[in-house]
């Protein structure tokens, strides 16, 4: 609702250029406590000028004048905070210049609670000059109360015109109290929403980061997330020659080819229920069976990989040029859990990580290359034929086999 009176505000008036989004309730507010004394101030004028009492009549003139200039302010320069404050103090001055004058039955006094109310909607970093004023309206109202009530008003009217008065005051000062709980309970349902818009978007930036049942561990009050987990695959892919592609692009078309990879790589790895741990440059990692162990988790990371090369022939196509990827895939134990108090990362390691790391930088352009854990869990299910045995650093020679797959490679690409 009060962001509908934002909206109907920003439509209708040309708001301010030095005022911001935050600013807008407080220009909203400014702008009521100029429009609304203003209208009230002018009926008084034209009220007293009939009664022929043309000392009052003065007085509200000289209020419409006030509000006619803070209404100026608001509107044309967004000076809401001096519209609110030369309002509070006409308003404190004003009342009990017509409660001494015209006495308390006529109920002008009950402004004084209402702008109470009123002074409590400045910006909160304004906090001494709320204060000031909620203590001056306090004492105003008390020593009126206490000194004036039961005085004789210096202009004795009429007993109908007073009780008009008291009525039109009493109906007044309960319209505005409605409006104020009202706008209060407006704020704090457009806080509720924009707190569960904010906690939203953490929620999904959280989940972006980590994984899920990782998120919510942490969200649980848990500081130290490690596991060790017995059967896991872990895919590392790279895109081959990298550096020489991007030297001659434009930045933008770099940022711009790396996003379309990755991107799609993203959709594939939610697709197939694999876990990305990390972008590393132009490097790209996932792992299935970890943090949520599964006994697929082979067969989730190869599909991930094969599909991976396919979409890569599209994006081929898309940018009119060759770009290949080595893969490699490793299965086996390893340890896995959360590292930094900042820049949080999920992470892996492991024997069977680092060995998926060599298999990919060991790797043949545009093949996926597979350890022989993995190959003894898929060899039913999938064909691979042997690459022979690779030398390792801190390995020595390991066997590899490559998935069989229908990548078109950049040199029959160029043939074609």
């Amino acid at each position: 609702m009060i962001q509908n009176y934002y909206g109907w505000i920003q439509h209708h008036l040309q708001v301010p250029r030095n005022l911001t989004e935050k600013d807008l309730p407080y220009y909203f507010i400014g702008i009521l406590t100029s429009a609304f004394p203003l209208v009230f101030h002018l009926g008084l004028l034209v009220f007293f000028t009939v009664l022929q009492l043309p000392v009052l009549a003065l007085v509200n003139l000289g209020s419409v004048g006030i509000y006619s200039f803070t209404l100026y302010a608001v509107l044309k320069q967004g000076r809401y905070l001096l519209a609110i404050v030369v309002g509070a103090i006409e308003v404190l001055i004003h009342q009990i210049l017509m409660v001494i004058v015209l006495g308390w039955a006529a109920g002008f006094q009950y402004y004084l609670v209402t702008y109470i109310i009123a002074i409590a909607l400045l910006p909160p970093h304004r906090r001494g000059i709320i204060i000031t004023f909620e203590v001056l309206y306090a004492l105003a109202f008390l020593l009126l109360a206490t000194l004036v009530k039961k005085q004789t008003p210096w202009i004795g009217l009429d007993a109908v015109v007073v009780d008009a008065l008291n009525i039109v005051n009493v109906v007044l000062f309960l319209a505005l109290l409605i409006l104020g709980m009202i706008y209060f309970i407006g704020l704090i349902l457009t806080a509720e929403k924009k707190a569960e818009a904010e906690y939203g978007r953490a929620e999904d930036l959280l989940h972006n980061i980590l994984p899920k049942s990782v998120a919510q561990q942490l969200k649980g009050g848990q500081t130290k997330l490690a596991e060790r987990f017995e059967d896991v695959t872990v895919l590392f892919a790279d895109i081959v020659g990298f550096t020489n592609i991007s030297k001659d692009m434009d930045a933008s078309d770099v940022v711009d080819l790396l996003n379309a990879v990755f991107t799609r790589f993203d959709e594939l790895a939610e697709k197939h229920r694999v876990e990305k741990i990390k972008t590393i440059g132009d490097a790209y990692m996932v792992v299935a069976g970890a943090p949520d162990p599964c006994p697929d988790h082979a067969e989730r990371v190869v599909n991930f990989a094969l599909e991976a090369v396919h979409e890569l022939k599209e994006i081929n196509e898309r940018y009119d040029f060759c770009v290949e990827v080595r893969i490699g895939i490793n299965s086996g134990p390893a340890v896995a859990g959360v590292i930094g108090k900042k820049k949080f990362i999920y992470d892996i390691w492991g024997d069977a990580v680092n060995l998926a790391s060599r298999l990919e930088a060991h790797g043949i352009p545009g093949q996926i290359q597979v350890g022989e854990t993995t190959y003894t869990i898929l060899r039913d299910r999938y064909s691979f034929s042997e690459r022979g045995l690779i030398t390792i650093k801190g390995k020595g020679a390991v066997p590899a086999y490559i998935l069989e797959t229908s990548l078109v490679s950049c040199d029959d690409h160029e043939k074609m």
